[in-house]
């Protein structure tokens, strides 16, 4: 059964187009995260969603019923905000309660259900605390508390962690998704941040100037992008504008890119001469080995030579950012393997791309 469905939604503010011809749906009790960059117009469509924003055209349904032009009180859906918008007059049992005060349900079932998801978030001993009173993890759980206790057919959250400092924001995601799980709201998450969004979901959804971009699980979206936006947007990635050189089946072919050869994975079609772009994660490469002449290398295929041009150390990784004939290039390699081979400032350095994704350079 599906949780939610959007098709064909639209929205726009003036001449500005915040959200063009959305669909996509959510299995009952999945957790869809809406990932883009600032402006992208996943913060309208999860607005338009909970009913706050109407669409100028398109149709939305919770549950198979559509809810398109109803007003948010008549959708069961709880929210959660980036200010997480507390009462501050409140207490948390009031916070908690005040949804259910709304919907008149007798005293009893309110405490009932006060006493559930306060024990679910493990938030009993805040009850009588007010906003001011608690951490910005507290609040957000509170924040949760109250949109669950209504029971919504769905959960609506715009960037829940954003305020939070890096651990504790880091700690949160994996009590949300464990949450998630145990409560199986179905629930729409709205994120800039990546990791996040790779952490929590069953699926995710790219958008880009109000589009959707790609759907798919996080796996197929980090490992398999469907346009240059997705592949530049998702993970560290290097993308190398070039030409197919050779095909060698139909899944492989060989690639020039600023003199460097590359042979990659088509990740759509393609024709032979087409303008591509190669593209290589910065994790997927290793540092070529032995006392070889670096000249030697240029001509070889997955072997890229250039100028070491910064280091950085991350802890368990460095980070080397490379000039090559075909641009800067940056590569991440673990401290060991970074250690072993001595790499200094200035090096001419060779690197071998383990694995190499072809894109259409029109996609």
């Amino acid at each position: 059964m599906k949780g939610l469905v959007v098709e064909n939604v639209s929205k726009s503010y003036g001449e500005v187009q915040a959200v063009n011809n959305v669909s996509f749906d959510v299995d009952k009790g999945k957790f869809l995260t809406l990932l883009g960059p600032s402006g992208c117009g996943k913060t309208t469509t999860l607005r338009i969603i909970g009913g706050l924003v109407t669409p100028d055209s398109g149709s939305v349904k919770i549950l198979e019923k559509t809810v398109t032009h109803l007003p948010p009180w008549k959708r069961n859906c709880g929210f959660v905000f980036q200010s997480f918008a507390l009462f501050p007059h409140m207490s948390v049992k009031e916070n908690i309660a005040y949804g259910l005060r709304i919907r008149k349900l007798k005293k009893n079932e309110i405490e009932s259900r006060i006493q559930r998801v306060s024990t679910l978030l493990n938030i009993q001993e805040l009850l009588h605390r007010k906003p001011h009173q608690l951490s910005g993890g507290q609040q957000q759980r509170v924040a949760l508390a109250r949109a669950l206790a209504i029971e919504p057919d769905i959960l609506l959250m715009d960037e829940p962690l954003a305020n939070l400092d890096a651990k504790l924001r880091d700690r949160l995601r994996f009590e949300l998704r464990d949450l998630q799980r145990e409560t199986f709201t179905t629930t729409v998450y709205v994120t800039h941040d990546q990791e996040e969004a790779l952490a929590l979901s069953d699926r995710i959804l790219i958008m880009h100037q109000g589009k959707v971009e790609q759907i798919g699980t996080p796996q197929e979206i980090f490992s398999q992008p469907a346009t240059i936006f997705v592949a530049s947007f998702i993970g560290r990635n290097n993308l190398l504008l070039g030409k197919v050189l050779e095909r060698r089946n139909s899944e492989e072919a060989v690639v020039l890119c600023g003199g460097i050869t590359l042979l990659g994975r088509f990740l759509q079609p393609l024709s032979s001469d087409e303008d591509v772009v190669a593209v290589v994660g910065a994790q997927d490469f290793e540092i070529a080995g032995g006392e070889q002449n670096q000249e030697d290398n240029i001509n070889a295929i997955n072997v890229i030579t250039g100028s070491v041009k910064t280091i950085i150390f991350s802890g368990t990784s460095y980070t080397i950012m490379l000039i090559t004939s075909a641009g800067e290039l940056r590569v991440e390699v673990s401290s060991e393997e970074f250690e072993k081979k001595r790499v200094r400032l200035g090096d001419r350095l060779s690197v071998i791309a383990r694995q190499v994704k072809i894109l259409s350079a029109g996609g």
